[in-house]
């Protein structure tokens, strides 16, 4: 496993999360980040 490319993936979804969060309030709705 390449550590960098988990830790970056890790960050992604982090930010992906918070951003749900953020955009979750605004609007009254959120979409699962862990659906493709």
């Amino acid at each position: 496993m390449n550590l960098a490319y988990q830790i970056a993936r890790k960050k992604q979804a982090k930010m992906v999360f918070i951003l749900n969060d953020l955009f979750g309030i605004k609007n009254g709705s959120s979409f699962n980040p862990n659906e493709d």
